[in-house]
C-alpha cells in the first residue's frame, strides 16, 4: 500500500512539474535565476583575487563551472525552447560566463610573481645604481633612486668617478618597502 501511494505521489509531482515548467514565463525567470547566478559567483572571483585570496577564487570558480554553468545550459537546452526569443540570450550569455571561467582558470594559474620597492639614498650626488649589474638609474642624498624588484635577492652597486664603488646585497620581501643608505667613499 505504501509503495502504491509513493509511486501515485510521485506521479503527481511529475505532473505538477511538468506542467509548472510548461509555462514558458516560468522558463524565463529560472533561467533569470541563473544568469544573476552565474553574475554574483564570477564577482565573487574577481573580489577575491583582488584581495588576494587565490585559493578562494579558485575554489568558487570550481563551482561556477564544473557545477552551476553546467545545470544552466542544461536547464536552458531542456526548457529554453519554449520561449526561443530569450532562449538566444541565455545561450549566449552562459557561453560567455564559460569564456570568462577560461580566463580566471588561465589568470589564477599564472605564476605569481611578487614585487617589494627598493630606496637607495647615497652621500652624494649623481651615483650610478646597478641592480644584479645593470644600470637602472641615478641617486643622491636628496634625489634618491627607486624602483618595484621581485622578490628575492638582488646585488646592488653604487659607483661614481672619483669614489669606491659601494657593494650590497639587499633582500626584498614581497611588498616590502626597503631604504637603503650607501655612504660614498672618496679615493682620495
Amino acid at each position: 500500500m505504501v509503495m502504491i501511494a509513493m509511486g501515485w505521489g510521485a506521479s503527481v509531482l511529475e505532473g505538477v512539474a511538468g506542467t509548472l515548467m510548461s509555462v514558458p514565463e516560468l522558463v524565463t525567470f529560472i533561467q533569470f535565476i541563473y544568469e544573476e547566478t552565474l553574475q554574483t559567483l564570477l564577482f565573487t572571483v574577481y573580489q577575491a583575487y583582488k584581495d588576494g585570496m587565490y585559493d578562494v577564487a579558485k575554489d568558487v570558480l570550481d563551482f561556477t563551472y564544473l557545477e552551476v554553468l553546467p545545470e544552466a545550459e542544461a536547464f536552458n537546452s531542456t526548457w529554453g525552447h519554449l520561449n526561443p526569443a530569450t532562449n538566444d540570450t541565455f545561450n549566449a550569455f552562459f557561453r560567455a560566463s564559460a569564456k570568462a571561467c577560461q580566463t580566471w582558470y588561465q589568470k589564477l594559474n599564472k605564476p605569481k610573481v611578487e614585487y617589494g620597492t627598493l630606496v637607495v639614498y647615497t652621500s652624494v650626488e649623481d651615483v650610478s645604481i646597478y641592480v644584479d649589474g645593470t644600470y637602472m638609474g641615478k641617486a643622491g642624498p636628496l634625489t634618491p633612486f627607486k624602483t618595484k624588484l621581485t622578490a628575492g635577492s638582488h646585488g646592488i652597486e653604487a659607483k661614481k668617478p672619483g669614489y669606491y664603488t659601494e657593494a650590497r646585497s639587499v633582500r626584498i620581501d614581497p611588498g616590502e618597502y626597503q631604504t637603503l643608505k650607501i655612504n660614498m667613499k672618496p679615493m682620495t
